[in-house]
This record gives structure tokens, sequence and C-alpha cells, in this order.
């Protein structure tokens, strides 16, 4: 009785430990990429993204804005930002995107996302 009296601090902390917001770690590369954010991921977002209202401010699809950088970055670390669009589930109802934009996509994203 008294080993499981002593379990239960134990399971309590692992049930609080389990439930926490998973924040990700930022994302940690040695790429680097010479695709820019501001010159080719923004305007992207904006055509393929925003304008349909998917990951606007006002719709927030799953969670994500694309309206700026910050909203990028954490698809990015979370680590789905690339694959959604390579899958072609992502934009949706839509054409995949094509390769050469993936490829450009994919280098950026491997790279961490840069705000460049």
């Amino acid at each position: 009785m008294t080993n499981i009296i002593k379990l239960i601090p134990v399971l309590f902390l692992i049930a609080v430990l389990g439930c926490a917001k998973d924040d990700h770690a930022p994302c940690a590369s040695n790429s680097s990429t010479t695709v820019s954010y501001k010159s080719f991921i923004a305007p992207l977002m904006t055509s393929s993204c925003n304008s349909s209202g998917c990951h606007s401010v006002s719709s927030n699809a799953g969670g994500h804005q694309f309206t700026n950088y910050a909203g990028v970055k954490e698809a990015v670390d979370h680590g789905h930002f690339y694959s959604v669009m390579a899958s072609g589930s992502m934009p949706k109802s839509a054409s995949k995107l094509p390769d050469s934009v993936l490829i450009k996509v994919k280098s950026w994203a491997d790279a961490c996302g840069p705000d460049n």
C-alpha cells in the first residue's frame, strides 16, 4: 500500500507533463539557402494560402496564419510546412504546387526558414 501511495505523485507528474502543450523546439540546421522569405515565400503565401482565406488572420485554418513571417516560421519549426505542400494536400482546392516551387520551399524550410 505504501508503494502505491508513493507512486501517485509520479503518475500525477507524468499525466500533467504528458498533457502539457508541445511547443516544439525551433528548427536547427546547418543548411543555408538563397531562397528569400521576402521575395519568394511571402508572395507564395499570399497567392496560395492567404488569398483563399484559409490561413489568413480571419480564418486561421488549422491554427496557422501565414500572413507574416512569425506564422510561417511556426509551421516550419513544427516540421510540416513543406511536407503538406509536397504531398499535394495544400493548398486546398487547388492543384499541387509545381516541383520548381516545391524545390525552393524545401530549400528554405530545410535552412530553418530564415527571415531574409
